[in-house]
């Protein structure tokens, strides 16, 4: 697979640009003529490098040159073999020397571009193609290898203009359409981009780069599943391409699929199995289901194919903070920034780490530079609106969680925060607002439904609270807090026996609920039930003995029964 690209989060798709260039054989290549030894010698060369045997085939080009020192083809066909061979030096000699003897000999001029190209002298090589392209204007080849150096050395406009030559010379050129849709990708003109791969495709129906390239804009697009059919299509035609396998995994990864996710990066790690990207995802599903250690192996991985990726760092310390390794994780997200500094997810997680190791200023200082490198950053402003409130700087806690929800509109957390910090400084109407807000979006967490239950029973509200506290029950049976307060609104509303029966409950589901004891001695007490009440008051001092409340209340208790008596 090809280098990561510079990308956001673990969402990374490999567009393929095919950046071969195109050799060309002279028309004389294929003519079996014997006007005398060098001729043969040519003729017996070309059908020793026509099957393979490249030793044979220099022998006999060499004597050919040997017979007939000015005999271009075979200096051109020599230079093809010596470059075949890795003999780049000879390769280049021998093009040369043909151009000399026949400085329109376009094959050679071409073959030249070739080797420039491909050991980095991109301007060497433009300058051939377009000797070769004033020499023979209407070979497709020529305007596409143009286009090849063009996109090397990012001239996009230029290289646009040379693969559309190309086209119009050979308009069945499945790779020209293909880096076409390329250069329209990176000037966002995904719909031209498109219909060249269509084109490509057309073409040559099983070309699996073109189909992979659509598959990555149809996923930019949301058009998810036209981009897992081109990916499952590549499958059917080459399973061993590494990169469907890999962007098949992304795709059923983002969509929650992650079992399939594993399997397709597992597959793709089969076929490239030093490619540190499809390790770091790899990484992130085993991390997503709990399989930290798994991860950790594979981000290792990563980081061993590639030392500088950011991305696994960050992930890695992740892993770390979640095994309780927070040295660890501190180096790894330092390790994250040091090679991208501006990585604002690393230093959000870096705050985490401070803020979990009571390092509250160092916390505040990682999640501001976050921010500043990524203004949106809502986590980053809600986590450092929370640390506020810790602080109990209630405004610029605020201040934070509001800006928090201005970058995500439909951030949960951040409304059900805001709404109970309200509540905390008897706000009831904002509260009550920012409730309202979150449960649009999670309407089954109990803590907003009781929290929304404690609001109404201030506004005495009582019927609406109690509908509350009992969602809040259906949502979470086990939790003691919400009984508690289902018995509490329901004595205000004069429903004893429904306020009886919430703080037994309460008392079921946490023993040691003083307040609970208390508040049923206290609805006994009014009932007459002097001897209940006093038991109550019992259990509630047995648990704390300085429960100051309770023993005033078993002291009434006690002295009503006395005079009772």
């Amino acid at each position: 697979m090809k280098k990561r690209k510079k990308l956001n989060l673990f969402n990374t798709f490999f567009l393929t640009t095919l950046l071969f260039v195109v050799p060309t054989f002279s028309d004389e290549n294929n003519q079996k003529v014997y006007k005398n030894s060098a001729d043969a010698h040519y003729n017996l060369g070309m059908a020793y490098f026509n099957g393979g045997d490249l030793g044979r085939a220099v022998d006999h080009l060499k004597q050919a040159i040997l017979y007939n020192p000015e005999l271009v083809v075979a200096h051109n066909s020599l230079g093809m073999v010596y470059y075949e061979r890795g003999m780049i030096v000879d390769a280049i000699k021998h093009y040369r020397i043909a151009i000399q003897f026949d400085p329109n000999f376009v094959d050679a001029h071409n073959n030249l571009g070739v080797v420039y190209v491909n050991n980095g002298l991109v301007d060497e090589a433009i300058e051939e193609w377009k000797i070769a392209i004033s020499l023979k204007p209407d070979d497709g080849n020529f305007h596409y290898n143009l286009g090849v150096c063009y996109t090397k050395k990012e001239t996009i406009d230029a290289a646009l203009n040379a693969f559309q030559s190309a086209i119009q010379y050979k308009f069945d050129f499945a790779e020209a359409h293909n880096n076409l849709g390329n250069i329209y990708i990176q000037k966002n003109l995904p719909e031209k981009a498109i219909e060249e791969y269509e084109l490509a495709i057309k073409y040559n129906p099983e070309f699996i780069e073109a189909r992979n390239n659509l598959g990555v804009v149809y996923n930019k697009q949301g058009r998810i599943e036209d981009a897992l059919r081109e990916w499952e299509k590549i499958v059917d035609y080459s399973f061993d391409f590494a990169e469907a396998h890999y962007n098949l995994g992304i795709t059923y990864y983002n969509q929650g699929r992650i079992d399939e996710a594993i399997v397709k990066y597992q597959l793709a790690l089969e076929y490239a199995p030093d490619n540190a990207e499809a390790h770091n995802h790899l990484g992130l599903a085993y991390f997503k289901q709990g399989r930290v250690q798994e991860a950790v192996k594979h981000y290792k991985l990563a980081l061993r194919f590639e030392p500088s990726y950011a991305e696994a760092h960050n992930n890695l310390g992740k892993a770390w903070h979640e095994l309780d390794r927070i040295d660890d994780s501190i180096q790894e997200y330092l390790l994250a920034i040091r090679n991208k500094f501006d990585y604002s997810e690393a230093h959000y997680n870096l705050g985490l780490v401070y803020e979990d190791k009571g390092k509250i200023d160092t916390a505040m200082h990682e999640y501001r530079i976050a921010i500043e490198y990524y203004p949106k950053y809502a986590e980053a402003y809600y986590s450092l609106g929370s640390v506020h409130e810790k602080e109990k700087q209630f405004e610029e806690a605020i201040k934070n969680y509001k800006l928090a929800i201005k970058n995500k509109s439909k951030y949960f957390d951040a409304y059900f925060s805001l709404g109970k910090l309200y509540l905390k400084l008897e706000k009831l109407e904002e509260a009550l607002w920012n409730f309202k807000s979150a449960i649009k979006f999670n309407p089954d967490i109990m803590g907003i439904h009781y929290s929304l239950g404690q609001i109404y029973v201030k506004q005495n509200n009582f019927e609406k609270a109690v509908e509350e506290f009992k969602k809040a029950v259906k949502n979470n049976p086990s939790y003691p807090e919400t009984y508690y307060h289902l018995g509490i609104t329901y004595k205000k509303l004069g429903k004893w026996e429904d306020a009886i029966k919430h703080f037994k409950l309460a008392i079921k589901s946490k023993p040691d609920y003083i307040e609970a004891y208390n508040a049923l001695g206290l609805l006994y007490f009014e009932q007459g039930k002097i001897e209940d009440s006093i038991n109550e008051y019992k259990f509630a001092i047995l648990y704390k003995p300085d429960y100051v409340v309770a023993l005033d209340n078993l002291e009434k208790a006690i002295k009503t029964q006395q005079k009772g008596n």
